[in-house]
Order: structure tokens, then C-alpha cells, then sequence
């Protein structure tokens, strides 16, 4: 392909070679003997040979470079149709006949492609005949290489599909509650800690189950969602069953904005009032923490490390459980580094010593929590959120976005498979009912708030916190208590004011 590069080297060329042919001539013109001519001639050739080799060169590497780029372009071209068809593909619905067998292969790599048998899992297919499937059945179908073990597929499947197991058909297939109210669930029951409604979900056979789990095997649990979508009311959903449950349990809150616990105010099983400052949620904090301690010092004596086995123990008082309820954990985490400090430092005892976390908010990210409470967090429930970084944190990601009812979210607890579960509804009115009649209320909390919300300060460090109270900056305190600021100056009075819960 000729080119203006190519073009502009052989013009070069050429008017090269007519000078050395016009010195030539001339030399031969002047010349008295052949040596002169032979001399001229061998240096036109030593001359030309290497400008025609110059000039070849060139001409070949810019018709490469052309096609090269010609090459890029229609590559970037395929990257983004691929990216665009991607996207389009984020949600596929596929409809079949009565009977017949459907797979969803990914070619993304022909030499990992996979295939899922999705006549296997009833669960997840369009309920009734001619109706368009609701959005979460058709995000459970984009979703299926995800949630679902995959087998090897062959380069080519046919369309012999082996006969279908026999089980329910489509159409008889289950559908999960669109509401689902708690009172008929706990009705005529004895709420227990060894059976948690968490809340309905649509087994492998395609049927209604209820969803329960012990809180022992519970251990600590994460809950996440926007404002708005059922995650307040699913906390209030748990906390009332353990309220009702017939084993001994003690019941810790703590709520800044004080609506979510509203309706267990007068709980006689409140070790504390329920903390609506930091101040108190520090003192709560502390005081757990103590315990803790207290109950590994009680563990140390009989050689056993965590509460089961001490109570199972004939010659000792058992210990309560207690349980903790944070809500809007993670804001008040990200905004108070003496309450997150307090918690990562006791996470890691808490199951041993009985202590059980219960943590929500509208995101669980590594900017709000610290990766060593999030690890802890062996039950988690997504509600639906605005964006999939909300719950990456608990290893739900864009399956939350996707979610359109209110108390619908996906959970993952010990031993099971993710799966998505319609979260029982109650509202305030009906668990103050329930307390009442259960004996589960009195008028005034059982016990008081811890009287020590913080270590009591020095009087150095009494200067800084009224220095900071009459809104003195860090710099101006610095420069004050230690004739110095900025650095390391700051961080000390950082230290100061973080160790009395003092959120900088």
C-alpha cells in the first residue's frame, strides 16, 4: 500500500540518485583516463547501494506502523461492542416449553466454559403460564454461575436433553411472600434460642421454608441496607424473639438515634439502659469488656474456654448469654475511633465468653469497619442497597442492588448456601404487646448505665478536653499544653481525646 511516507522516500531517492548520475557524467567529461571513471563509479555505487537499503527499510516499517494501527483500531472497536454487550447481558430471562431441559453456558473462555442444569433447581424458575417472572426470579437466573455448582460443559451440546427427575412442574413451583407478618410464625411457639426465625425462603424442591437458625451457630451477625427497605424492622424482628426466649439471655442496645429500640425501652432483660449517646455506648463498651474478662479469669480455674463447656459444668452459677444490638453500627464505628478501637479489641473473645453481635447499617466497607469485625461476622443480611459497594463488605455485592421488595435480602449464615429470604415484619405496637403479656416488661430498666463512661482523666488531660469543649482547635491545644503543635504534637492530643470518647 503506497503511503505519503513511502511517497516522500523514494522522491528523496530519486533526486539523490540524478545528482551522483549528473557527477558522473561530468566526471567522465573531465576524466583523461579510465581510473578517474572507474574511481566515480564505484563511489555512486558505495553511495546508493546504502540509500536504496535506507530507503527499503523505511517504506517497510511505515506500511507496518499503518497497519498496525489500522489493526488497534478495529480492536478497540470489538473491546467496547464486547463491553456494551456484556452490559446488556447483566440480566437474561430465558422461557422453555413444558418439559424441556435449559442451560446457561458462559463462553467468555471456550476452554472454561461451564454449564448449569437449571431444571435441578426449581426454586429459581418463573411461576405460572404467560406471566413475565418477577425481578428477582430474573436476577436469581443471571446470577445462577454464582450461587450454583457448575460441571465441565462439552464444546457442542445438543439438544437430546436426558429425561427430566420427576418433582413439582413450574408452575407449581413456590414463590416467596411479598409480606411476611412474625406473629404467625412465633404463634402457639415458645420462642428459643436454639430456633431464631430468620425469616421464608423457596428450597431446592421448590417449596416453602422457614428459615431458623440457633443463635450459638449464629455467633455474630452483619445486616445491611438502605433506609427504608425492612433492615430496622428485621432487627427488630430478631431482638423480640430473643426477648420471648424461654433460656436465660441478657439484652444490650445501643441506638443513637434511639427508634429502632424505642419498643424494648422497659425489657426487663436490658443489662443496661439503652445507650443513646457515645458517651454511654463507650461506658456499655467498657463495662462488656470487663466482663469478658471477668469470665475468662472464672473459665481459667476449671481449664475451659468458653462458656458452653463452663456451664455445662455441675459446680458453678451459669453465665448468661448477652446480646448486642448496634444499630447504624457502622457509622457510629467510622465516627468514633474510641468505640471502634473497644470493639476490635473485644470481637475476638466474644463467642467464647458469650457475648453475641448483632451489627447494622446502610454499608459494611473496610472505610466504616475494620476487616477483623467484619471477618467476625459469620451471618450476614442484605437488604436492598443503592450501590453493590454498600455490601461488598459482607460478600453480597450487586445481588443486593437488584432487590425491589421491602424486607426481601439475601443471607448468608454457617452452613448454608446464600439464599434469598422474605424477613418477617412486626411492627412497634406488637412488641410492646408481646413483652407485656410475656412478662418480659417492667417499669424502669433492671439495671443502671455503667457509673465510668471513660478512665477518669488526669488533670493535664482535663485542660485538653475543656479546651476542646470551648472548641479550641488541635493546633491551638497543641501549642498550649505542649508549646508546640502540628505532628506528633497533634496526635498526643489526637490520643487524648480518643481515649475519653471524644470523636475527632
Amino acid at each position: 500500500m503506497m503511503n505519503k511516507y513511502s511517497f516522500t522516500l523514494i522522491v528523496i531517492f530519486g533526486l539523490l540518485t540524478a545528482v551522483l548520475l549528473l557527477a558522473w557524467d561530468q566526471a567522465v567529461e573531465v576524466a583523461d583516463t579510465l581510473l578517474t571513471v572507474t574511481m566515480w563509479s564505484l563511489v555512486a555505487l558505495l553511495v546508493l547501494l546504502p540509500l536504496g537499503m535506507l530507503t527499503l527499510g523505511l517504506w517497510f516499517l511505515s506500511n507496518r506502523f499503518i497497519d498496525n494501527r489500522q489493526k488497534w483500531a478495529e480492536a478497540s472497536l470489538l473491546t467496547a461492542q464486547a463491553r456494551q454487550a456484556d452490559k446488556q447481558a447483566d440480566n437474561l430471562i430465558i422461557t422453555a416449553n413444558p418439559g424441556e431441559q435449559v442451560y446457561i453456558a458462559s463462553d467468555q473462555d471456550i476452554n472454561r466454559r461451564s454449564i448449569t442444569a437449571l431444571h435441578l433447581q426449581r426454586s429459581y424458575r418463573s411461576n405460572g403460564n404467560g406471566d413475565s417472572p418477577l425481578l428477582h426470579e430474573s436476577t436469581a437466573w443471571a446470577l445462577m454461575q454464582h450461587l450454583h455448582s457448575t460441571v465441565n460443559a462439552p464444546r457442542n451440546i445438543t439438544h437430546n436433553a436426558p429425561q427430566l427427575p420427576a418433582g413439582n412442574p413450574p408452575e407449581t413451583a413456590a414463590v416467596l411472600p411479598q409480606h411476611l407478618d412474625l406473629l404467625p410464625l412465633i404463634d402457639g411457639q415458645s420462642p428459643s434460642l436454639n430456633r431464631v426465625i430468620i425469616g421464608q425462603t423457596v428450597d431446592e424442591a421448590g417449596q416453602l421454608e422457614t428459615l431458623t437458625m440457633p443463635l450459638t451457630e449464629m455467633v455474630h451477625v452483619g445486616m445491611v441496607g438502605s433506609s427504608g427497605w425492612g433492615k430496622s424492622v428485621g432487627v427488630q424482628s430478631l431482638a423480640l424473639q430473643l426477648a420471648l426466649a424461654s433460656e436465660t439471655l441478657e439484652m444490650v442496645f445501643i441506638d443513637l438515634e434511639g427508634v429502632t429500640s424505642a419498643p424494648f425501652q422497659r425489657l426487663n432483660r436490658l443489662r443496661y439502659p439503652i445507650a443513646e449517646t457515645e458517651k454511654d455506648a463507650v461506658a456499655i463498651l467498657n463495662d462488656l469488656k470487663g466482663e469478658m474478662d471477668r469470665r475468662m479469669s472464672l473459665f481459667s480455674p476449671h481449664r475451659v474456654q468458653k462458656v458452653s463447656d463452663y456451664n455445662a459444668l455441675t459446680d458453678v452459677t451459669p453465665l448468661p448469654f448477652i446480646a448486642v444490638f448496634i444499630d447504624e453500627a457502622t457509622s457510629i464505628l467510622e465516627n468514633n475511633a474510641a468505640i471502634h478501637d473497644l470493639l476490635a479489641q473485644s470481637v475476638i473473645q466474644l463467642r467464647k465468653t458469650g457475648v453475641f453481635l448483632f451489627l447494622a447499617g446502610q454499608e459494611m466497607s473496610s472505610k466504616s469497619m475494620r476487616p477483623m469485625i467484619r471477618r467476625q461476622l459469620s451471618s450476614r443480611i442484605a437488604y436492598h442497597v443503592g450501590d453493590h459497594w454498600q455490601a461488598q463488605g459482607l460478600g453480597i455485592g450487586k445481588e443486593a442492588v437488584y432487590l425491589n421488595t421491602k424486607g426481601r435480602a439475601w443471607t448468608i449464615f454457617p452452613g448454608r448456601q446464600k439464599a434469598l429470604v422474605q424477613t418477617p415484619f412486626v411492627d412497634a405496637a406488637a412488641i410492646e404487646g408481646l413483652l407485656e403479656r410475656a412478662g418480659r416488661a417492667g417499669k424502669t430498666p433492671s439495671t443502671a448505665m455503667p457509673t465510668r463512661a471513660e478512665p477518669e482523666p488526669t488533670p493535664r488531660e482535663q485542660t485538653i478536653l475543656q479546651m476542646w469543649d470551648d472548641n479550641a482547635s488541635l493546633n491551638q491545644i497543641s501549642k498550649e499544653i505542649n508549646g508546640q503543635r502540628g505532628g506528633t504534637y497533634n496526635n498526643e492530643i489526637k490520643e487524648v481525646l480518643k481515649k475519653h470518647g471524644v470523636s475527632v
